[in-house]
């Protein structure tokens, strides 16, 4: 069958776009690069605690018995997280109803807290009269990062990478507190 004036124009059309890809001779191009590219990730550290160990370790209390300690944490991230405190876990048989807590945050490094200075409440702003803020209550409230208490802003710079905790706690006035206890893990935790 002999081609049409039309068909063969368009066939001509199709071996034109065929032939016609790539560079045609007598182009310009140009390619830059920008060399090789690197990626480090940072990192969300603690160093150890001043002091190690257990904040708090009390032995024989009775109703109306109180105290506190201080724990040192020191931040040694590259990156600059926020930190918050939770109680990890809690066990016993049953003082953590009876045992009221408030947790404090400032400067200092004594664990007795002789030399602690206070920046802000972070658990009971009421204090030790407030009867309803026991570590069964913080438990419930702040028990993982999200629910956590304190938003320190760490960086690895001073004064940014220290932080002192004051727990006070004291025993409620209540009979049934007697002869019961409780072992309980403050937990911060430092997110980016």
């Amino acid at each position: 069958m002999p081609l049409s004036p039309a068909r063969g124009i368009a066939g001509a059309a199709a071996v034109l776009t065929v032939f016609s890809v790539g560079a045609a001779p007598g182009s310009y191009s140009s390619i830059k690069s920008t060399g090789s590219s690197s990626w480090a990730s940072g990192d969300v550290v603690f160093s150890a605690n001043s002091p190690a160990g257990a904040v708090v370790t009390v032995t024989g209390a009775v109703a109306g018995s109180l105290g506190s300690s201080c724990v040192k944490l020191t931040y040694n991230g590259s990156l600059p997280a926020t930190v918050k405190l939770y109680v990890s876990a809690v066990a016993g048989t049953g003082l953590q109803t009876y045992l009221g807590i408030q947790i404090r945050s400032g400067t200092g490094s004594n664990a007795d807290c002789s030399d602690f200075v206070l920046s802000t409440t972070d658990y009971n702003a009421t204090g030790l009269t407030d009867f309803t803020k026991t570590l069964s209550a913080l438990r419930a409230a702040s028990y993982d990062y999200s629910t956590g208490v304190s938003s320190w802003s760490a960086t690895n710079t001073a004064p940014d990478n220290t932080r002192t905790y004051q727990v006070s706690w004291f025993v409620l006035a209540d009979n049934t507190a007697t002869s019961r206890t409780v072992s309980f893990d403050l937990t911060w935790e430092a997110r980016s």
